[in-house]
């Protein structure tokens, strides 16, 4: 028995000393337990924070290269420089003025005249008759679609068979004729 005299039993009095004994000894490891424990946690959110910001530097940095792309794609180019202009022909002056229209007019019918004229008389048979009427014909129908020839004083027919139809192509009235060119000098 023990030193003092108790009215507890020596089992109960051992078991409580065995268990402050036990609560003694394991403190040490028990804080140490919750110390690393706490570190663990600390250091788990240290880790979640970093990867956290991580990934939101990483969007920021993300959308201002996006925005900036955007705004480079919605800039106006410059407009492209011009080629070069092309130069001019070189200058060419015009001939000197023609003789009056009315005259040149007057002159044509003179030379068709003529010639009609003259295949009139010396037909030797390469041209019928009513090509030939023909002919006359249209130059009748040329010489009265140009009004500038009343005015001029130039209305002459030849004296043939203008009874045959015209059968070829005229100028439209109000188309400009073609003015024969002027004999070329010679040298």
């Amino acid at each position: 028995m023990g030193a003092y005299a108790t009215a507890v039993n020596d089992q109960i009095t051992d078991s409580v000393s065995q268990a402050s004994t036990l609560v003694l000894g394991s403190a040490a490891s028990q804080s140490l337990g919750f110390l690393n424990i706490a570190g663990a946690e600390a250091l788990g959110m240290l880790m979640h924070n970093a990867v956290n910001a991580q990934q939101n530097a990483q969007v920021s940095a993300s959308a201002a290269a996006t925005s900036t792309c955007a705004r480079i794609l919605q800039a106006q180019m410059a407009p492209p420089i011009p080629p070069a202009p092309k130069l001019p022909p070189p200058f060419t002056p015009l001939s000197p003025p023609a003789l009056d229209p009315n005259a040149l007019i007057s002159q044509a019918n003179a030379m068709a005249h003529a010639a009609a004229a003259e295949v009139a008389t010396a037909s030797t048979g390469q041209i019928s008759a009513a090509e030939l009427a023909s002919l006359i014909a249209t130059l009748q129908n040329l010489q009265k679609n140009l009004p500038s020839n009343a005015a001029a004083g130039t209305t002459t027919t030849p004296a043939t068979n203008t009874a045959t139809t015209n059968t070829s192509t005229s100028a439209p009235t109000g188309a400009p004729s073609a003015a024969p060119a002027p004999a070329a000098p010679t040298h």
